[in-house]
């Protein structure tokens, strides 16, 4: 599994993402299976609906994970981006 905390701005924390994934409420992560890192991209605008992007990626139209978007890691650090709502 790789995994991703919550306010990373990848296509695996996005709301329009996808892809197979599985929410992580304790740690605040999202976790993707190694073989299952593709998914399509449901965004409403931007040249990327409908096709396929990998989990890593990233956009400028990221929204955050509406299962996740109460849901912080348990710690922060300073070099952390601010949290996107």
């Amino acid at each position: 599994m790789i995994d991703y905390v919550t306010f990373s701005t990848y296509c695996a924390t996005c709301d329009h993402w996808t892809g197979e994934r599985k929410p992580d409420f304790k740690e605040g992560r999202i976790y993707t299976p190694r073989h299952a890192t593709i998914g399509t991209c449901d965004c409403p605008h931007g040249h990327w609906r409908g096709k396929l992007k990998p989990a890593e990626s990233n956009c400028p139209h990221w929204a955050r994970w509406e299962l996740m978007k109460d849901c912080d890691p348990p710690f922060r650090r300073k070099m952390d981006p601010p949290l996107a709502e």
